[in-house]
């Protein structure tokens, strides 16, 4: 009975939730890249120049959105720091992406002393939370929007790490990865072997460990 009310009073408020189709989220973020690479072209108003006449100045045919403390346009800076904003996202999210999976694909493919420290560095930083991790690199780094994008980079890499790791361990025992271990093996010894007849030359050994 309490399941069939239940069930009742969600059924008027679906309409409530919020399903967004991927397609409108990839033409929102191309509207944003594009904004951002036009920016010069379409803001009203250099985003650094300050007119201490028109301090809090509410929007107006000039100033769409007002101006700030310093008489500097609002929507001007707002279309810059969209440049800015996609900058240090997209450069972070590359930046992790090609550290993170380095590291995790070597750490599983050559097990040893150095795939260890990396693995266990990944854990420490995961152990931290982001936000503070991000904040004390950025506060260490001091160089603006490239520290933020390097901080967001570094916090986010063990993340690709753990990710590449798992990925290689479960196809690293796989059967078609023996198979071209053993072929390349057995290629190998046949290129540098001394030439003997076929009765006294021994059998490679093409097994490999992975």
């Amino acid at each position: 009975m309490a399941q069939s009310m239940d069930a009742s009073i969600r059924r008027p408020l679906g309409f409530l939730r919020l399903r967004t189709p991927p397609s409108i989220a990839a033409g929102v973020l191309g509207v944003f890249v594009l904004v951002a690479i036009a920016a010069p072209l379409i803001a009203p108003d250099d985003p650094l120049a300050q007119d201490l006449n028109t301090v809090l100045a509410l929007p107006s045919s000039h100033h769409l959105l007002g101006t700030d403390d310093l008489g500097r346009d609002i929507l001007s800076r707002l279309i810059f720091g969209i440049r800015a904003s996609l900058e240090v996202g997209f450069g972070s999210a590359l930046l992790a992406l090609a550290c993170g999976t380095t590291l995790g694909l070597w750490a599983a493919y050559r097990p040893g002393l150095i795939a260890g420290a990396i693995m266990r560095v990944s854990d420490v930083l995961l152990a931290f939370p982001a936000v503070l991790l991000a904040m004390i690199f950025a506060t260490m780094l001091r160089a603006g929007s490239v520290g933020v994008l390097i901080a967001i980079a570094v916090i986010s890499v063990p993340t690709f790490v753990r990710l590449a790791y798992a990925v290689m361990l479960a196809q690293r025992n796989q059967q078609y990865v023996e198979a071209a271990f053993s072929a390349r093996c057995c290629r190998t010894h046949s290129d540098h072997s001394p030439s003997k007849p076929p009765s006294q030359s021994p059998t490679p050994s093409c097994s490999r460990r992975v």
